[in-house]
Parts: C-alpha cells; sequence; structure tokens
C-alpha cells in the first residue's frame, strides 16, 4: 500500500468497532466452551453450589482466555488483522512503508498495547489528538492502522477463511 495524502487513516471508532466484533466472535466460542467444563457443582457439595461452581469455572475461564489471546496472536502475524478488521477494512501497515508490518512489530504492539490501555486509557485515546490516528502501541511499534476497501470482506468471505 502507498502511503501519502490519500491515506485514510483509522481512527478510534472503526478500531473499536473491530476489537467489540473481534471480543464477540470469541465470546461465541468461549461461552459455550465455559459452560461445558464448569456445568453444575461437584459432587458432595452439601452448601450452596456457587462457591464450588466460582471454583472450577477459574481454571477453564484462564485457560479460555490464553487460547484466545493465542488465537488472536497467531491471527495478527499471520494476516496481520483479526476478523472484525477484515469486516470493516482496517488493515495493520508499517507507517514508513505502507507493506505488512515485521513479525516483531506486531509484538512491540501488542506489548505496548496493554501499558497504553492501564494508563487511564491514554495511550489509546492519544488517536483522537494524532494526524495518523496512531494511538502509542502504533508509535512505538511504527505501525498505522489505514482504511483498505481491498481488505473488506464480507461475512461470507470472511468465514471461508476461517475455515
Amino acid at each position: 500500500m502507498r502511503l501519502g495524502p490519500g491515506t485514510e487513516y483509522a481512527g478510534w471508532w472503526p478500531r473499536c468497532a473491530g476489537a467489540a466484533l473481534d471480543l464477540a466472535l470469541l465470546a461465541l466460542v468461549a461461552a459455550p466452551i465455559a459452560a461445558l467444563l464448569v456445568h453444575g457443582a461437584a459432587p458432595g457439595d452439601t452448601g450452596s453450589p456457587a462457591p464450588a461452581l466460582l471454583a472450577r469455572a477459574v481454571p477453564p475461564v484462564n485457560a479460555i482466555t490464553v487460547a484466545c489471546a493465542l488465537f488472536l496472536a497467531g491471527l495478527l502475524f499471520s494476516q496481520p488483522v483479526t476478523p472484525g478488521s477484515l469486516l470493516l477494512g482496517v488493515r495493520l501497515v508499517g507507517a514508513r512503508d505502507g507493506r505488512r508490518p515485521a513479525w516483531w512489530r506486531v509484538l512491540v504492539r501488542a506489548v505496548v498495547f496493554v501499558p497504553a490501555a492501564a494508563a487511564l486509557g491514554i495511550g489509546l485515546l492519544w488517536m483522537f489528538r494524532d494526524p495518523r490516528r496512531q494511538g502509542w502501541h502504533d508509535k512505538l511499534s511504527g505501525t498505522l492502522a489505514v482504511h483498505e476497501d481491498e481488505s473488506r470482506l464480507t461475512l461470507d468471505e470472511l468465514l471461508e477463511c476461517l475455515g
């Protein structure tokens, strides 16, 4: 992709919508699995089943969370986009050349995202004042989120890509 005056940078709302779609997709997958893993109280419980159920729920939910994070990381390293980004036509590119970012840039971006969000969201809200709509995680990793009509997929195309 060629970067220049006509480049349409993806701002806050499309990126939040993409993240919400990704979370919804993960919830659709993770919730039934978690429910199957933690269904019912442990045999022999005499009191309320809630504490036992909670104690049984934590390890599977943690495992599912880690699995989902690894799935998204795998997508980001291989594509580098998520299903929500594909649906909205948002693509991650290198800030200097507009090409697919190197794997280490994607890794840096993911690692820096956590403190950028944790710092009262200031690192993410930075997109509102930046001319290229970069958050701290984008700036430090040398990446841009851009709109690209060619990267926009229909839901059927997305499902086909995901297998």
